[in-house]
């Protein structure tokens, strides 16, 4: 049996946020997806930026301004994800940018998934 698969302290977490957020940011502009979808585009850039700042604010080692509950944090994250990985199919996304979207999304859920938050901040 698993003894602990929350195995991502918040430390880790944060920045694991911040590769993320810079992913989110940077992979849309270097592969052009305005070719493809302004929406596909301004959607990862614009949650990119959004995770950036909530992540500035999050009560773990990793922020600036400790406000936002890690358990709070936490449930954006899930949302993230959530959002990334239903936008493929409501914008007809297809081929790298579906893939993309969806590996980022799945990875959104996985780090929420086994983060521990029982662990010292």
């Amino acid at each position: 049996m698993i003894k602990n698969i929350k195995f991502i302290s918040p430390s880790l977490h944060g920045i694991l946020d911040y590769l993320v957020d810079i992913t989110l940011i940077s992979v849309p502009v270097i592969f052009n997806f305005m070719e493809i979808s302004n929406s596909a585009f301004w959607i990862s850039v614009g949650i990119g930026l959004s995770n950036f700042i909530y992540s500035l604010f999050t009560i773990y080692s990793r922020s600036v301004i400790k406000i936002i509950p890690l358990k709070l944090h936490l449930l954006f994250d899930f949302i993230v994800g959530l959002v990334l990985l239903t936008s493929t199919f409501v914008l007809h996304i297809e081929g790298f940018v579906q893939l993309y979207y969806l590996a980022m999304g799945a990875g959104i859920i996985l780090a929420t998934a086994f983060t521990n938050t029982n662990q010292e901040i």
